[in-house]
């Protein structure tokens, strides 16, 4: 049948069919994706950010002051990894009835904390480290602590020795990176000679292929009726093994420099493995790789001796 008459069969058609479709998510029988309390759930984690500045990828040093009542202050230098602290740090220094320190985020996003080395993909990385260090000598500057993504500069090989035009990838076992580790450890050395406490933050948990990263649960859009896919936990001993290159490298020097090493993960994990939900089921990561700042401000306990 052609012509008006046919058009409006089809019409009729597709608004039975509507219709029907409508029926059955009303009364349950087909999922929406947008409103299920899976989703909604996996959502809330993906924007559970705070810090007072927006972004991730930058290359500018910031500093954001939470002010403290006691006198002295604490230094927290470092990048996004730092600025995961902001909500456990901010809540203590507001909330805690003894009088606290007063806490400066100078951070630099996306930016390694090792000297004489840049970023490949974030130019303004080549002074960071030196600009945060600087800030720490500051006679005001009682504590410091440092942390950075550690791991991944040298997993996604995106670092290169300051001055080489070429950029050419840097890795962990060159021996160019003796005198990287070398100098991190006189710099941090010198900090404690001149009276000052160090702290060295370890890297919090971190999946091998982004299962902590809510937004990898989600049904795609070939199956937006599928139930959110949790995966709930990495192997703890899969880990340390990935990381420890790198990670025993930094403790190492941070040790024989005399400063404090902070390890998030005896808080993070258990004997076997890492979870990466609560026992409520809701995501512990805001992305595959950052706290989120509802469970930071919880659970980032390791944090809180940078404080006393």
């Amino acid at each position: 049948m052609t012509g008006r008459g046919g058009r409006a069969i089809v019409l009729v058609g597709v608004l039975a069919a509507v219709g029907v479709l409508g029926g059955l998510v009303q009364n349950g029988r087909i999922r929406v994706r947008i409103d299920s309390a899976e989703v909604r759930s996996v959502q809330d984690a993906l924007v559970d950010w705070r810090f007072p500045v927006s972004g991730f990828l930058s290359g500018s040093l910031r500093e954001n002051v939470i002010s403290g009542q006691r006198g002295d202050t604490v230094l927290f230098g470092g990048d996004s990894h730092m600025e995961q602290y902001w909500p456990r740090v901010d809540s203590l220094i507001r909330f805690t009835r003894k009088p606290m320190p007063t806490a400066i985020f100078a951070t630099v996003r996306a930016c390694p904390m090792f000297p004489g080395v840049g970023r490949k993909d974030v130019p303004a990385c080549d002074l960071a480290y030196f600009a945060i260090m600087q800030r720490a000598k500051s006679a005001g500057i009682k504590t410091v602590v440092i942390t950075s993504y550690w791991n991944d500069f040298f997993h996604r090989n995106l670092i290169f020795r300051a001055g080489d035009r070429a950029r050419s990838t840097l890795r962990l076992e060159e021996p160019g990176m003796d005198s990287v580790f070398s100098r991190f450890e006189a710099d941090i050395s010198h900090l404690v000679k001149s009276g000052k406490t160090v702290f060295v933050v370890l890297t919090i948990p971190i999946g091998a292929h982004d299962e902590f990263d809510p937004r990898t649960w989600l049904p795609g859009r070939l199956e937006p009726t599928r139930r959110v896919a949790v995966i709930r936990q990495i192997g703890r001993a899969d880990y340390a093994t990935r990381s420890s290159a790198v990670l025993s490298r930094v403790r190492l020097a941070a040790i024989r420099a005399g400063a404090l090493v902070l390890d998030p993960i005896p808080s993070m994990c258990g004997a076997l493995v890492c979870p990466t939900i609560d026992s409520a089921g809701n995501a512990l990561y805001m992305d595959s790789r950052h706290l989120r700042s509802s469970v930071a401000r919880k659970r980032a306990t390791w944090i809180d001796a940078t404080l006393r």
